[in-house]
C-alpha cells in the first residue's frame, strides 16, 4: 500500500498560509484633544482610529465619526524593545501642533514635523 506522502505535508502548509493570510488588522482608539496638521492638511480634535495594515508596513490615522484621514508607512522599529504600544507624537508650531510620528508597536513611521520644519529652514537659507 502506498501512503501519500504529498498531501500529508500540503494539509500543514495550506493551513499555515491560510492562518498569515487571514489575520486581522489591529486597529487602537486614541483621544486627540486640540487640532494639528499632518502633510500640509488641518485635522480637528477627537478621537482617531489608528489601524495597521494587513501587511503590517502602513497604518492609517483616521476620525471616528468624520472623512479625514491619512495613511503612512511604518518602519521598523527595535525589535527587542517588546513595546507594544501605540504612540502618536506632536511638535508645537507657531500655528498650533503638528504630527510628529507615530508608533505602533516596535514599528515607527517617518518624522514627519521635523523633516517640514528643516525643508522650511532650509528653503529660508537658500533663498537669502
Amino acid at each position: 500500500m502506498r501512503f501519500p506522502f504529498s498531501k500529508f505535508f500540503l494539509i500543514p502548509a495550506f493551513a499555515a498560509a491560510t492562518a498569515f493570510v487571514s489575520q486581522p488588522a489591529q486597529a487602537k482608539t486614541v483621544d486627540i484633544p486640540f487640532n494639528f496638521s499632518a502633510f500640509g492638511h488641518e485635522y480637528p480634535a477627537g478621537t482617531y482610529i489608528i489601524e495597521e495594515g494587513m501587511a503590517n508596513n502602513v497604518v492609517t490615522l483616521h476620525l471616528k465619526d468624520g472623512a479625514q484621514s491619512f495613511m503612512t508607512v511604518l518602519e521598523p522599529g527595535d525589535p527587542n524593545s517588546g513595546d507594544h504600544r501605540v504612540v502618536v507624537r506632536f511638535v508645537s508650531t507657531a500655528n498650533g501642533h503638528a504630527l510628529d510620528w507615530i508608533q505602533f508597536g516596535d514599528k515607527v513611521s517617518p518624522r514627519f514635523a521635523s523633516r517640514a520644519a528643516r525643508e522650511s529652514e532650509e528653503r529660508s537659507a537658500g533663498g537669502e
